[in-house]
């Protein structure tokens, strides 16, 4: 490429050892005024296909003045240290220029949903059971505590699955303002997904234009685009896979969007009947309370969504894949996770207080690394330094929000919450009191062991959260 040149730099061993990077860095020298977004891209894309590289970190030469604005926009999925091109007479040590640009980014202190695959870990489990229930077209939902990953998995499987070529629809209901916005949002998006399957297939919809564009009335569509649908799916050879994030938030009720509005439910209940032609239409659905499946009765009615679909469970994170997260992400920051027994101890700390929790063991990393400078290279998460965040309770801490986790169970589950608050904190009396309700309900606290709020000896799992065991 004229411009631009790409090479492959050994670093020196104790480089090497001090930023535990051990394979090629990739080097971009170019001469462009400006880098454009898309020479990145083919960066990104040249190191995804070379064992050979690093896969965290490369380097570029130029003098562009806007480099440091897009290097932060890509600091999810790579660190991109920047070296002006005055510098290589030697002003400047590549060692000091490297630490500097490790210690501008923070990627654990990550709130959003996970986008890319450099920042997604573990769960190979989940996704084997998630591909399979696909295959054979099987309905899922997943469910589990707020931050643990749920969206995250749902669109790694969904740019899996559209990747191999499927046809694939992603719909987020936290966008969707109305009953009208969510059926024309599902008939527009799959017959966007299906139109190169549908090969010369001559489609008459009421509610669609030829461009795939909504027409109807809000009466027309509410009337007959599922005939649409019905239409569409049957001139697809494959089977459309829909994804919809936040289905929790359908059904009316105090922390529905929706309050009282029945018609984002009833759009919902129109689905069942493909989604039972199982060879048609399969539906991979996300959020924290599983009620729209779970309970046989929506208001004083019959819930006809009632069992629609598997549900499936999703716990926090495993240890081992909680500590390669924290290790793969702080190697992108001049942060080293320890090795062996020192690594084990470490790990003890982050996982006795979180239990795997993604979002809360990835605040903690982020607080016990808040120090780091690029004279202390590389730094490490040592035991005290990682027990001390862990401690820290002010605002916005890993421990603050562990106490939302409580919250939000409450609000979902408030019968088995109060049993759970009095199993785990209360005295003997009260001990005994959350068991004879257990016993009589027959509910074991199952949510609670579900969501990962306790172990399955009823043990405290995210012990943060509990005030009454948190400092022990």
């Amino acid at each position: 490429m004229r411009g631009a040149w790409w090479l492959h730099c050994v670093l020196p061993t104790n480089v090497k050892d001090m930023f535990d990077l051990h394979r090629e860095i990739l080097l971009l020298y170019t001469e462009f005024d400006t880098v454009e977004p898309r020479l990145l891209d083919r960066l990104t894309d040249r190191i995804s296909k070379s064992s050979r590289l690093e896969e965290d970190i490369a380097v570029v030469f130029t003098n562009d003045r806007r480099f440091e604005f897009l290097a932060q926009r890509r600091k999810r999925d790579i660190v991109l240290v920047q070296i002006d091109l005055e510098d290589l007479e030697g002003q400047r040590q590549f060692r000091t220029k490297l630490a500097s640009g490790l210690t501008s980014v923070d990627v654990y202190d990550v709130t959003r949903p996970v986008t890319s695959a450099a920042e997604f870990f573990g769960r190979s489990a989940e996704l084997s059971g998630l591909r399979h229930a696909l295959e054979i077209g099987q309905s899922v939902g997943i469910f589990g505590l707020r931050k643990a990953g749920k969206t995250s998995l749902l669109r790694r499987l969904a740019r899996e699955r559209r990747d191999e070529g499927r046809p694939v629809v992603e719909v987020d209901v936290s966008q969707i303002e109305s009953a009208r916005q969510l059926r024309a949002t599902l008939l527009e998006r799959v017959w966007e997904a299906s139109r190169p399957h549908v090969g010369e297939a001559k489609l008459r919809l009421r509610c669609l234009s030829r461009e795939g564009r909504l027409k109807a009335s809000e009466e027309d569509l509410r009337d007959f685009w599922i005939e649409d649908l019905g239409a569409i799916l049957a001139a697809v050879p494959a089977r459309v896979e829909l994804f919809i994030d936040e289905i929790d938030q359908v059904p009316p009720g105090p922390q529905s969007k929706f309050a009282n509005d029945e018609e984002p439910y009833r759009a919902l209940v129109q689905l069942r009947g493909p989604l039972q032609e199982a060879d048609q239409l399969v539906m991979v659905s996300a959020g924290v309370n599983p009620r729209l499946f779970e309970e046989p009765l929506q208001g004083r009615a019959d819930n006809l969504l009632y069992k629609l679909v598997r549900l499936y469970w999703l716990a926090p994170m495993s240890r081992q894949d909680a500590r390669d997260m924290v290790q793969a992400l702080g190697k992108r920051m001049g942060v080293r996770f320890p090795r062996g027994q020192a690594g084990d101890e470490a790990m003890e700390i982050l996982w006795s207080a979180f239990g795997g929790h993604p979002l809360l063991t990835r605040k903690a990393a982020s607080q016990a690394s808040s120090m780091r400078t690029a004279e202390e290279m590389p730094f490490l998460l040592t035991v005290d330094r990682l027990a001390a965040a862990v401690r820290v309770d002010a605002s916005g801490s890993a421990r603050d929000q562990a106490k939302d986790v409580l919250v939000s169970f409450a609000e979902w589950f408030p019968d088995e919450h109060a049993a759970l608050m009095l199993h785990v904190g209360g005295d003997e009396d009260e001990r005994s009191l959350a068991a004879e309700w257990m016993a009589e309900s027959g509910n074991r606290l199952e949510h609670a062991v579900s969501y990962g709020l306790l172990d399955g000896e009823l043990n405290p799992r995210i012990r943060a959260a509990f005030p009454s065991v948190a400092s022990e």
